[in-house]
Parts: C-alpha cells; structure tokens; sequence
C-alpha cells in the first residue's frame, strides 16, 4: 500500500519551497501573493490526498483478482447515472470549493476561468486515478463523470463564496477605513471580473 505518509509531506513542503522561492526571487511576487500561491499549493496537496491516496500497490489479493476485472467496466460517462445524495456527493463539492474560492486570489480570474481550470483539474483527477488502475491492474477507484460535475458545481460555489466575502471585505474596508492595509488591498485588487 502506497499511503500519503510523511516522504511525501515533506518531497511536497521540498517542491513548496522551491516554488515559494521561485515567485519571489524570479517573478518578483510580493510576500502577499507568495502566501496564497502556498495556500493554493498545499490545498493541491491535500486533494492529491484524498483523492488518489492510498494506492494498493503489492496486494497478494489485488493480484488475484486484477485479471478477472475489466477497469472501463467501472467507468461511468453517463452523466447523473448512478448518482445518490451521499457523503460521496456531498464530499464532492465539499473538496472543490476551495479550489473556486483561492484560485482568483492568485491571479485576476473570471467566472468562465476559475470554471475552466475547475473542469481541467477534475478532469485531472479523474484520469489520474484511471491511469494508476491501468498501472496497479485493477479499478482502486472509479472514473466517474458525475465527479467531474459535482466538482465543477462546486468550484462554481467558491466562487459565488469569494465574491460574497469581497462584497464585504469592502463593505468592512470603508466602514473601518482601512484603504492602506496591503493585505486587504490585495484581496480586493484580485476582484476584478
């Protein structure tokens, strides 16, 4: 069983960094933005976690069965086929709101953006965890379109929830008068549709 221990929490903090010395240092990012790209970073991470870990690799009992299932059977590509209001559907959106919620601090985004990228990082998943069961020969999770859906919902959620939160954020600024604090000013600097 190949588990989300501690080598890759800390291969993941090694390659965070990199990357946070990478945005100051070669793109001249201001700390701001170094902190919410590292935010964004370790949400990956946590996704990457709960979605492809762990992966049973050297099961004696996997190996036994592998040859007597066929992985495409599992898939599911018909859209809302299958689909039951469970922890499963629920944890779905629940994983991606994050994702539409972050996403536009870290660059100036657009509804149709942040749900593009939504839909790409889904997708992403999903045939990643396709490719690992080619791989391990045999389907330790199932490729399904009602993910990719519930995702994208819920990317679409975080969103409506950050530009709820900037509505605010604004609101908050002008009643405290708070124009000159440059964490504030970034956030609502990333509110442009």
């Amino acid at each position: 069983m190949l588990d989300f221990d501690i080598s890759i929490w800390l291969l993941g903090i090694l390659l965070l960094i990199m990357y946070c010395v990478y945005l100051r240092k070669k793109r001249n990012e201001e700390f701001i933005s170094v902190f919410f790209n590292a935010l964004f970073f370790i949400y990956i991470l946590q996704v990457l976690r709960f979605t492809i870990f762990p992966i049973p690799i050297f099961s004696p009992t996997i190996r036994e069965i592998s040859s007597k299932i066929d992985i495409l059977s599992t898939m599911n590509i018909k859209p809302f086929a299958n689909i039951t209001l469970n922890r499963q559907f629920y944890y779905n959106i629940l994983l991606t709101i994050p994702f539409g919620f972050l996403l536009p601090l870290l660059r100036n985004k657009s509804i149709k953006k942040v749900l593009l990228k939504g839909i790409a990082f889904s997708i992403s998943i999903e045939l990643l965890q396709l490719l690992i069961s080619f791989l391990i020969k045999f389907p330790y999770r199932t490729c399904d379109i009602n993910d990719i859906i519930l995702n994208t919902f819920g990317v679409f959620m975080g969103f409506v929830l950050w530009k709820l939160f900037t509505v605010i954020l604004k609101a908050i600024t002008k009643k405290l008068n708070l124009k000159n604090d440059k964490f504030i000013n970034y956030i609502l600097g990333q509110n442009n549709i």
